[in-house]
């Protein structure tokens, strides 16, 4: 019995792929990074909406996130937040099961609108915010839950 050496080979790539594709055009780099940067509002949206949920349900103290909110939404949200302690003060804790995917509209350049719904144990509800775009760094300049 003669045993055959063991080859292994790798399936033939055609060399031309790599060499001939052609660079992408302004127009497909602009609409990658707007995708890109679409992304980026998204993930960032998400984050931000359950870090103000967090903040609200006395998970998260507020100084956590006070860099990227408006003077104006910290103080409505500190606001709200005496409101729900007053009011809870025996009521069960509610807890985060989801947040949505964020719906984003640009309305004018740097500044995004977004609805994220948010799922908590007893029920779901809304928020919408406002985000601007300062220095590099979203900005929220407008809260509202429901």
């Amino acid at each position: 019995m003669t045993a055959e050496p063991l080859t292994l080979t790798r399936p033939a790539t055609p060399r031309t792929r790599m060499f001939n594709k052609r660079p992408p055009t302004p127009e497909e780099q602009t609409a990658a990074k707007q995708q890109r940067e679409a992304a980026a509002a998204a993930a960032f949206v998400r984050s931000i909406v359950t870090a103000l949920t967090e903040v609200e349900y006395g998970v998260r103290t507020l100084q956590s996130i006070e860099r990227w909110l408006d003077p104006e939404v910290r103080s409505s949200v500190v606001s709200a937040l005496r409101m729900r302690r007053a009011l809870r003060s025996e009521q069960q804790v509610d807890y985060i099961r989801g947040i949505g995917r964020p719906r984003l509209s640009s309305p004018a350049p740097n500044v995004i609108e977004a609805a994220v719904s948010i799922a908590l144990r007893p029920r779901t509800k809304a928020c919408a915010l406002r985000l601007e775009k300062n220095r590099d760094r979203w900005i929220v300049r407008e809260y509202l839950t429901a």
